[in-house]
């Protein structure tokens, strides 16, 4: 006997030019905090704030999305 299953519902992906689309949104709202208070001091506690999450969730989020911690992505923002 074959059973023919339905094809699962095709998934709508980001438009290939805005990879943010893609990121999970605490770490869309850690990044705009970053660019909108880049000259100020902003530590870890601040971006998980922003991002209404722990601290160690955030920070673990945060680095499974871009590779790299959120503090690392700081410094490289503010060194452009």
């Amino acid at each position: 006997v074959t059973c023919l299953l339905p094809a699962p519902p095709a998934r709508a992906e980001p438009a290939p030019d805005a990879p943010a689309a893609r990121l999970p949104a605490p770490v869309r709202l850690a990044l705009a905090h970053m660019e909108a208070h880049l000259a100020a001091p902003i530590g870890l506690a601040d971006l998980a704030a922003a991002a209404g999450q722990s601290p160690a969730h955030f920070s673990r989020v945060f680095s499974e999305a871009l590779g790299h911690g959120p503090t690392a992505h700081l410094r490289r923002l503010r060194m452009e």
